[in-house]
């Protein structure tokens, strides 16, 4: 394992552009930071998958290279998202491949293979449960599942445990009942196979959300509506499921929290400690695919939620909360929230207008406003279960205070307005800033030097745009050729052609040009601060120049593919 400064994590993700990958990061780096150990991200794609055929993507192999800079001489431990890089291999080809980093403390994620050890969701509990609301409340006699591919561990065990509940409740399972498709949505013929050979079908579970939306658009096509003419729920509670048409019942997987135990498993394991599998709670959310309607809330004398937990309505409504990496038990969305929920328990318990009740509930109102929540919140979903809340909020009361609960409401939808139109408005300025950002290392990264070392500088200096201001640059001493379904190999010394620490060239003078694999995670032209990098493959077409190690910034997770199609032109 290295011998460096400061300990160094690996995580190895098919990308970092996608939501999943993304969450997936921000959790394993905020966890990293948290105990000030580095982490490099390696973005590699997936291993194995012929991409000849794949027009644009043609040479999206290239990024399978940065797979092999990884050593045990240059990280401590290695977090893998195993399922996710060997989605186009099979099982032996992908253990295989982790076989060469069995030497450092390693730790898969959604994943669970035997000899390793997992950070993984728990396939059973919420899969269980939103079954038996299809059998039990919703009275569905005939369910499918629309599955995923052969080999991968997540897919088999979600399948094994749908299987498992329809037995034990006796129910009906025919030929076609289970229907493979993809994890990455891609499912027009599965979706097809599944309503052709299922026309009693009136509940599925999808393997993913992005399975589940495959459906959708195939009973939309077929004028079917998901939630009224066949119940469905995913798995993953993405943002897309959750803002779909109607919103996707789910199990709530939260890659965020994934990446965060994914560490403390790493540090655990580098203690000594032994272990196998560490599996992940994972509820059930309920919504309108389903037939939840907030029509059916009722005012029960204690609080408003009927067939919901308060988690899981914050989960409905906030489902990008847990996405940005916050923890709900220390941070004031959630337990403004809660407060906000009780004092309408309070408003609606009495029968009189209460000036010190109304004064409480618009003081937990602005807390509630005031912690940032819009930022989170489906607004639909949180002006619907507003309105919901006025309605049980005036359940019982006389006229006088009835016209008191609608003023406050009044009130409430008048401020979520003003601050909406403030928000866009952030938004828009973010975005506009985002986008001339681009622009800008765009326009200084194209200045051309007949010096070669001086077009690298600038366009590593054209990377402040992108708020990086740490970045590297390993060239090969000559283009390698690098085809699909070959094996890369690292040489053992780089070329360290520019550096840039803290926002500025470092005089070459300073470090040593040529350095070692073993040290490229951590060279002399580095400060000492932790380091939270991403590595970038630099190639054209099939020939390889190297790669950039950068700063992994906020920017990067929606440009870093942008990035290395563009640095191409420098070479």
């Amino acid at each position: 394992m290295g011998n460096h400064s400061r300990k160094t994590i690996g995580l190895m993700v098919s990308g970092v552009t996608d939501a999943y990958a993304e969450a997936l990061c921000r959790g394993v780096s905020k966890a990293a930071n948290n105990i000030r150990m580095n982490l490099v991200v390696v973005p590699g794609k997936y291993i194995n998958r012929d991409t000849s055929t794949l027009g644009a993507l043609k040479y999206e192999y290239q990024y399978t290279a940065l797979y092999s800079y990884i050593k045990e001489s240059n990280i401590d431990a290695l977090i893998v998202a195993a399922g996710s890089i060997g989605a186009f291999t099979n099982e032996s080809s992908l253990m295989e491949f982790l076989s060469k980093y069995v030497s450092v403390p390693l730790i898969l994620v959604s994943s669970n293979y035997e000899g390793f050890r997992c950070v993984n969701y728990d396939n059973t509990a919420g899969i269980k449960n939103g079954l038996l609301y299809l059998i039990k409340e919703l009275k569905c006699k005939h369910i499918c599942m629309l599955g995923g591919p052969d080999g991968n561990t997540d897919v088999t065990e979600r399948r094994t445990q749908f299987m498992k509940v329809m037995n034990e409740y006796g129910m009906e399972m025919g030929e076609y009942s289970y229907i493979p498709g993809f994890l990455s949505g891609d499912n027009h013929e599965a979706c097809a196979t599944l309503l052709e050979c299922n026309p009693e079908m009136d509940g599925v579970f999808c393997v993913n959300d992005y399975a589940a939306l495959s459906l959708y658009e195939e009973m939309k096509a077929r004028d079917l509506i998901p939630g009224v003419d066949i119940h469905i729920f995913g798995y993953d509670n993405t943002v897309e499921g959750a803002k779909a048409d109607p919103p996707l019942s789910t199990i709530a997987a939260d890659p965020v929290v994934l990446g965060e135990r994914a560490v403390s498993a790493v540090v655990r394991t580098m203690g000594g400690e032994n272990f196998t599998t560490e599996l992940l709670d994972t509820p059930f959310i309920l919504r309108k695919s389903m037939g939840l309607n907030f029509d059916s809330m009722t005012f029960d004398g204690e609080n408003f939620i009927n067939e919901m937990s308060g988690d899981q309505v914050f989960d409905m409504i906030f489902y990008r909360y847990r996405r940005s990496g916050q923890d709900t038990s220390t941070t004031s969305v959630y337990s403004t929230w809660v407060h906000l929920l009780d004092c309408f328990t309070d408003l609606a318990a009495i029968s009189i207008s209460d000036d010190a009740i109304d004064d409480e509930i618009r003081t937990a109102y602005k807390q509630f406003v005031d912690s940032n929540a819009l930022e989170y919140a489906d607004i639909n979903q949180l002006v619907a279960y507003f309105k919901q809340l006025e309605d049980a909020a005036t359940t019982g009361k006389a006229i006088d205070a009835r016209e008191r609960v609608h003023s406050l409401m009044r009130e409430f939808y008048i401020d979520l307005i003003r601050r909406l139109d403030n928000q866009v408005g952030a938004v828009s300025e973010i975005n506009n800033d985002n986008v001339e950002s681009v622009k800008s290392f765009v326009i200084d990264s194209m200045v051309v030097h007949k010096d070669k070392v001086k077009n690298y500088e600038s366009m590593l200096k054209s990377l402040k745009h992108l708020d990086v201001k740490n970045a590297y640059l390993y060239l090969l001493d000559a283009p390698v050729e690098y085809n699909v379904k070959e094996t890369f190999v690292t040489p053992d010394k780089l070329n360290l052609t520019v550096a840039m620490t803290d926002g500025e060239i470092v005089d070459s003078g300073s470090y040593e040009s040529v350095v070692s694999v073993d040290d490229m995670l951590d060279n002399k032209a580095m400060s000492s601060t932790p380091h939270k990098f991403v590595m970038i493959p630099i190639y054209v077409e099939n020939m390889n120049y190297g790669v950039l190690v950068s700063d992994l910034t906020d920017k990067m997770y929606n440009y870093e593919e942008f990035l290395s199609s563009h640095v191409r032109n420098s070479f």
